[in-house]
């Protein structure tokens, strides 16, 4: 049962989806609603948000290949702490790309080539850049896939 954003009663599933997330590092509602026990998507992403508004997840967006974009989570620092998982948490900053469960920063825009030869070369269909890159990150991108 939750109480209002600024307070939340945690659930054993809260509890056995944390301690899931310290082995996973990141999973989408639907792995969520696998985990726990959901029975609807919609009920896993209340509570996933409620989660997420306590300060004890992390939420990202990734794009999908329908244009569209997809919610990830991971454990945050507090919900670390409250589980007594040890390890870094994922964070995420700015120029940062999404790579199996961790983010990698490029900074200069001849990594950010590099980066895409690499994801090309590993058959990897839509390559694209985040908030932080800038013309000169798209451009090196570009004329690094065409060529």
């Amino acid at each position: 049962m939750t109480g209002s954003r600024s307070g939340l009663i945690l659930q054993d599933r809260d509890r056995d989806l944390l301690i899931e997330l310290a082995l996973l590092r990141i999973i989408d509602r639907e792995q969520a609603q696998l985990l726990c026990g959901f029975r609807s998507i919609t009920r896993a992403n209340t509570r996933l948000l409620a989660l997420t508004w306590a300060g004890l997840l992390n939420r990202f967006f990734i794009g999908t290949f329908s244009g569209g974009k997809k919610s990830l989570y991971a454990l945050s620092r507090k919900g670390a702490s409250l589980i007594g998982a040890a390890g870094p948490t994922l964070q995420r900053r700015r120029n940062a790309v999404l790579v199996g469960d961790r983010f990698e920063y490029d900074k200069h825009p001849a990594d950010m080539a590099e980066h895409a030869r690499r994801l090309k070369a590993a058959g990897v269909d839509l390559i694209g850049a985040c908030c932080g890159s800038t013309p000169e990150h798209l451009q090196a991108m570009r004329e690094a896939l065409a060529g």
